[in-house]
């Protein structure tokens, strides 16, 4: 391949699939009120100032679908203990929720997005600031209005087909 062409879709997705990624359950609610989800590993950090998140789906994605008609969604970043909430979550299931602890932790407020309650390391509300849609996938910019912390301590990764756990290694060790 030289640097003019574009590449294969399998020298894509073997690229990116071997690149570790934090694997995250993105929920919104229908306008009827039920929860709605899907796994996801495409989501970054993008601003501290105003707080922001950038999360990719594909424009078929039901999850974005209703994300675009609520204006906000819950950005859950799985961690030890959320691997069967993780593998449900990526299924195109009708009711990925059955069977699933979770609840909305805006309380009055009225959050749309679901915070599981077992395997998260965290969580984060967020209202829909921009939606850019690039090639076959969306990109939601997401202003972050709340972040709270889950019940595990260890985050989940997602590589070469697999989930992961992190072994830390203190930066004293790392030089």
């Amino acid at each position: 391949m030289t640097s003019t062409q574009a590449p294969q879709t399998w020298e894509f997705g073997e690229f990116f699939g071997r690149y570790p990624a934090e694997v995250c359950i993105v929920t919104t609610q229908t306008l009827a009120g039920t929860p709605t989800g899907s796994t996801c590993t495409a989501v970054m950090a993008l601003s501290d100032s105003p707080p922001s998140l950038l999360i990719s789906f594909m424009t078929t994605s039901n999850t974005l679908k209703q994300i675009r008609r609520s204006g906000e969604f819950g950005v859950n970043a799985m961690g030890l203990g959320g691997e069967s909430a993780v593998r449900r979550f990526a299924t195109k299931a009708e009711d990925k929720f059955a069977g699933v602890l979770w609840h909305s932790p805006g309380g009055d407020t009225g959050y749309s997005g679901a915070m599981l309650s077992e395997g998260v390391f965290g969580y984060a509300h967020c209202r829909v600031e921009n939606v850019i849609e690039v090639g076959d996938h969306a990109l939601v910019v997401g202003h972050i209005d709340d972040i709270l912390p889950g019940d595990v301590s260890t985050p989940l990764l997602y590589a070469q087909r697999a989930m992961w756990f992190p072994q830390a290694v203190p930066m004293e060790m790392a030089r």
